[in-house]
């Protein structure tokens, strides 16, 4: 992922890399910021009157989709004349990564699929990461609490932007679900944002 969102950095000016925190195992955790103009910051998003959109991925480390597509998105807006006229009016604030201990964690044997008991999924033959952090926090379950060292950074990251939309991508990966795509809003998140 390091090596992904540098290369991009590297070949774009419409993308740059933000380091917000640190990992439980000292990891960076990254924001990738994809706008036009050098909009990198809230203060020029506000200025610009660009619409932010915050997109955080992987946050359980098994579920790769989020982490893979902002990739290729983020390649495909910044590389193609795709995101001409999205970036005009967005700043895309990216965490695709936001636990990169639990992906180091490589195993078959993470959320194998058990049928019997109606739990795990259906993994690659080389497996996944772990849904966990190194120290043991489902960073999903922190929110409210913000004992781990990823949770309050990503808490400070929003409140820096203050983005207008807030996606936190999850995905099935084969469990077992009632529906094959499911969504929540969150009202309650919007009583306490900036007047814009």
């Amino acid at each position: 992922m390091v090596a992904f969102v540098n290369a991009l950095c590297a070949q774009t000016k419409l993308a740059k890399r933000v380091d917000f925190g640190q990992s439980g195992e000292g990891q960076p955790l990254m924001a990738l910021i994809l706008s036009d103009r050098n909009c990198f910051t809230p203060e020029l998003a506000q200025k610009q009157k660009k619409i932010v959109v915050m997109v955080e991925a992987n946050i359980h480390a098994g579920e790769v989709e989020g982490k893979e597509t902002l990739q290729a998105l983020a390649r495909d807006l910044t590389l193609t004349s795709l995101g001409k006229k999205i970036l005009d009016r967005l700043c895309l604030v990216f965490v695709p990564n936001f636990n990169p201990d639990g992906n180091d964690r490589i195993s078959k044997g993470n959320r194998a699929l058990d049928l019997k008991n109606l739990e795990g999924q259906v993994n690659p033959p080389g497996g996944v990461g772990m849904r966990y952090t190194g120290e043991g926090w489902n960073l999903n379950r922190d929110n409210m609490k913000q004992e781990a060292p990823e949770t309050r950074a990503m808490a400070k990251l929003y409140q820096t932007w203050w983005p207008h939309l807030f996606v936190d991508c999850h995905t099935t990966d084969g469990s077992i679900h009632g529906f094959d795509l499911t969504f929540a809003g969150e009202p309650a998140l919007s009583s306490g944002r900036r007047n814009s």
